[in-house]
């Protein structure tokens, strides 16, 4: 899947986030509770499910 996604920072108590859209979520098969990782690459931030 290659996908471009216009996203939204926001406060969520203390730390920023940002939402996953639905599709994303379902084509990805992932679930609430899943580990993700978190790599940064100079301005770029990949997110992607730990694989197990």
């Amino acid at each position: 899947m290659n996908v471009e996604i216009r996203l939204k920072l926001r406060w969520i108590g203390n730390s920023m986030m940002v939402a996953i859209p639905s599709q994303v979520v379902s084509d990805l098969k992932l679930k609430a509770g899943d580990d993700m990782l978190l790599d940064v690459k100079g301005s770029t931030i990949v997110i992607r499910k730990e694989e197990k």
